[in-house]
């Protein structure tokens, strides 16, 4: 379940959220870089995890780690996309409020 629930994480941030910013900092580009440096950033994680269990012998109860690391983690997603969602709706009023007063020209 958390695997899936990673996935499905995977396609609204990736997609979404990365397009939006392309188009809230009105950049030119698509979401490659931000999908290849997300995708590094989690491949980082993993490794930090392996070596710090076989090189420095942590001794820890890995399911309860791993458990404890899921509810943390997905926390600090939630708290992340929340606080994305009131960035962007804010960025998206100032936009459009200046355009708000302009009468069409004929």
């Amino acid at each position: 379940m958390v695997g899936l629930g990673l996935y499905l994480g995977y396609i609204p941030f990736n997609c979404l959220l990365f397009e939006r910013m392309i188009a809230a900092f009105g950049l030119k580009g698509n979401v490659g870089f931000l999908m290849y440096l997300a995708d590094s950033f989690g491949y980082l994680g993993s490794i930090t995890v392996l070596f710090g269990k076989e090189i420095f012998r942590i001794k820890l109860h890995w399911v309860s780690f791993y458990s404890q690391s899921v509810l943390i983690l997905s926390l600090i997603g939630m708290a992340g996309t929340l606080f994305s969602a009131i960035w962007f709706f804010f960025k998206y009023k100032k936009a459009i409020i200046p355009w708000k007063n302009v009468q069409p020209s004929l």
